[in-house]
């Protein structure tokens, strides 16, 4: 997203000698669990196998999404370990996020962010 994006770019220099953009801003994806992916990707295998593999990519509304991580975060905390509801809650929202970049770019219709506007910056 534009207003997280640091605009930092200056160049480092490598101990080669070689010089580089440094990586501030680009993200650091190597600090992302491969242990919590691996059963983020479970989750993305089961809906796939449920729904057809890029279902979800038509869009949902953002209100069915959070509604889903919050009950799967309770369900969680009431201990219930039938399914991977970390994973789930997880699924959902990374879902909006994506659903938020595709309205962005004008793939998705705005019209899915159902969710009320308290603060008056839904755009």
């Amino acid at each position: 997203m534009e207003e997280y994006e640091m605009k930092v770019r200056d160049l480092i220099d490598l101990e080669s000698g070689a010089k580089r953009d440094n990586n501030v801003g680009k993200g650091a994806y190597e600090l992302i669990s491969p242990l919590a992916l691996k059963r983020l990707a479970l989750v993305y295998e089961r809906g796939a196998s449920q729904k057809g593999a890029r279902n979800w990519e038509k869009g949902i509304p953002f209100s069915r999404c959070v509604q889903s991580a919050i009950r799967h975060v309770f369900q969680y905390l009431e201990g219930m370990r039938d399914e991977d509801h970390l994973m789930q809650a997880c699924w959902n929202l990374i879902a909006v996020a994506h659903f938020e970049e595709c309205i962005k770019k004008g793939l998705l219709p705005k019209e899915l962010n159902d969710l009320p506007d308290y603060n008056g910056q839904k755009g």
